[in-house]
């Protein structure tokens, strides 16, 4: 197959288009990260053909991690530490850093990747597409209600793309810089 017709570049981006397949673009040999510029058409295939918890991808970088978590738990970067659950309970480190999801799981000292920004299969239950998601209380969690204790911190984080199951969501990770303290 000549997938050279398919392909055009202006110097800055690379466009891909090919109406009557579906195609898979891997970027440095990792199926699973899918830095692509997101148009009506190639969302609905790209973000269907993710259904694992922890794929995804946009902005992907390699942490240390400093406790224990799972693919698809919500992380920050703890102070000197490295990476760990977040979670609402408190203004303190693990809720108002910078933010990730974890591509994979893993125990204290392993590397793993951490989405920064971009789409990610998430265990969400019972969201509808357009849902806002925001920072749970619960370390590493998300949820699509706001934490409304007194000292909770309220954090948008995201919203829903596409609902896989009754348990599970691709979600637009796209963390807010600001946060409110109850």
């Amino acid at each position: 197959m000549d997938a050279e017709q398919y392909l055009t570049y202006d110097g800055t981006t690379l466009d891909v288009e090919n109406s009557s397949t579906t195609a898979q673009i891997r970027l440095n040999g990792t199926s699973s990260q899918y830095g692509l510029a997101f148009n009506q058409k190639t969302t609905q295939s790209v973000l269907t053909a993710m259904s694992t918890i922890g794929q995804g991808g946009h902005e992907v970088v390699s942490w240390v991690l400093a406790g224990t978590v799972s693919a698809g738990d919500l992380v920050c970067l703890a102070t000197g530490a490295g990476i760990e659950r977040a979670d609402a309970t408190s203004n303190n480190q693990y809720a108002v850093t910078m933010l990730g999801i974890a591509m994979a799981s893993g125990v204290s000292s392993n590397v793993i990747d951490v989405l920064l920004f971009g789409f990610a299969v998430v265990p969400i239950t019972n969201a509808s597409v357009g849902d806002p998601i925001y920072m749970d209380t619960t370390a590493g969690a998300m949820s699509f209600n706001a934490p409304s204790s007194s000292g909770n911190v309220v954090r948008l984080i995201g919203q829903v793309a596409y609902v896989i199951n009754a348990t599970d969501c691709i979600i637009r990770f796209n963390p807010s810089n600001d946060w409110i303290v109850i």
